[in-house]
């Protein structure tokens, strides 16, 4: 654990809503900022010595050379992730330095995020070719046949195999062993904050935006999560339940996938602005805080973070 003390500046100073963050490694005092217009972390304080004083002591000293430094909204709290430690396969606002954009983030797996992002792009272009036949609208979203079908439980799979391999990176032992099923994977909704993902298509204006996560719940969850409870249902029983593999579900299940993607690997990657996946916007409200974000750690601010890896405890 770790104390951290985040603020803002008070209105009217040119960084006001601006999160800064400000800890204490080896007696040494750092400080980061979130820029909200760059959409990455600025270092600001690369470590001076703090040896003999409390956080909030070394804080005020360092805001007190200049006089326009008054900070408003304040907050102390432990952390558990410390700074310059990520969790693998799990990407959080905060690992993006803006002095090393042309790097890009140095959190992910780059063999993973190709099969992943190959696998998605694959099932995305047979959900256009569906389109191509029936007209993505409301009127036709009951529509059901062994195409829609066949994409769902491709669909599904690969949101298992992301899913499973996300806790497998962080040395989750299930008590199924390497059996796992959604009560494994809803252990999951939180630290990806799943819930907040809203996708939309688009390209067809005439079909909602979807969030695939909203309400899935550890007490019941399968069925909490529609799209998947219709996988469950059509992979054992095609003979009875084939109309369950609807155009809905499979729209649903692709947008799923596509929100894992993000929530593995985030935004700023180019292949979200290529075909097949450029016309799909996934959103999520930019939460900021210090339990859900990464900070970077370095004393040199001529070089970008290396960052640690850590293991999520579900």
């Amino acid at each position: 654990m770790i104390d951290v003390i985040t603020f803002e500046f008070e209105a009217g100073h040119r960084f006001h809503g601006h999160p800064h963050f400000t800890y204490i490694v080896d007696d040494n005092l750092y400080m980061w900022r979130y820029d909200i217009q760059r959409k990455a972390m600025l270092n600001q304080c690369s470590g001076i010595d703090n040896s003999g004083k409390t956080l909030e002591e070394g804080l005020t000293e360092l805001l007190g050379r200049r006089s326009d430094n008054n900070f408003g909204i304040i907050n102390k709290q432990a952390i558990s992730h410390k700074p310059g430690c990520f969790y693998p396969r799990i990407w959080r606002i905060g690992s993006l330095e803006d002095n090393f954009k042309s790097i890009g983030e140095p959190t992910f797996n780059n063999s993973v995020l190709r099969q992943a992002v190959t696998t998605a792009s694959i099932l995305v272009k047979k959900l256009l070719v569906i389109f191509e036949t029936i007209e993505p609208n409301l009127v036709n979203l009951d529509s059901y046949g062994h195409e829609i079908r066949n994409l769902l439980l491709l669909t599904c799979m690969e949101v298992e195999t992301n899913l499973a391999g996300i806790l497998r990176a962080n040395d989750y032992a299930s008590p199924r062993g390497d059996r796992m099923n959604t009560q494994d994977y809803v252990k999951l909704h939180e630290p990806l904050q799943l819930s907040h993902y809203t996708v939309k298509f688009e390209f067809y204006p005439d079909i909602n935006e979807y969030r695939p996560f909203e309400n899935w719940d550890s007490s019941s969850p399968t069925q909490s999560i529609p799209w998947y409870d219709a996988y469950n249902k059509t992979k054992h029983n095609r003979e009875d339940e084939l109309s369950s593999a609807s155009l809905l579900r499979a729209i649903e299940s692709v947008s799923a996938l596509l929100i894992l993607l993000h929530a593995q690997f985030g935004p700023y990657h180019e292949f979200w602005n290529e075909s097949p996946l450029s016309n799909i916007l996934i959103t999520k409200p930019e939460l900021i805080d210090i339990n859900k974000m990464y900070i970077p750690h370095n004393a040199d601010k001529t070089k970008i973070t290396e960052w640690q890896e850590m293991k999520m405890t579900f």
